[in-house]
């Protein structure tokens, strides 16, 4: 009954963040192309392509405890440049993180990107905020 509770629990969640990323994708609302009409274009702008985030769990006890974090992150990583041209265009992936364990979480960060499709020359960092 418990592990039944908890399944249920994780597919919920799971529903709340499909029906985010799909509410997402189809209002376009804020993208390059409507923000490029705001001033003339330049080769060097520079543009926010997406704000996302993966789903929240409890921490170290929760839904995600069993999952690594470059499995949380890489279909995050997908869905940002899945409505770009090329994934070459991303210069720069910053990632936010929460109690991250020494040096760690920028290798799992890179390796995420790695598995988006994203290539090596792209340089990733990681921001440790807590609340």
């Amino acid at each position: 009954e418990k592990f039944c509770k908890s399944i249920s629990r994780i597919m919920n969640r799971l529903s709340h963040l499909c029906k985010q990323l799909d509410s997402e994708q189809e209002e376009r609302a804020i993208r390059a192309s409507n923000v490029s009409s705001y001033t003339a274009a330049s080769d060097d702008d520079v543009v926010i392509v997406s704000a996302i985030r993966t789903a929240i769990g409890k921490a170290k006890r929760g839904s995600f405890k069993d999952t690594h974090p470059t499995q949380l992150l890489a279909p995050v990583l997908k869905y940002v440049v899945q409505d770009l041209p090329s994934a070459s265009l991303v210069d720069d992936i910053c990632v936010g993180t929460v109690l991250a364990p020494g040096s760690s979480r920028a290798a799992e960060c890179r390796m995420a990107s790695f598995l988006a499709g994203i290539p090596q020359n792209a340089s990733v960092r990681t921001v440790n905020r807590q609340c």
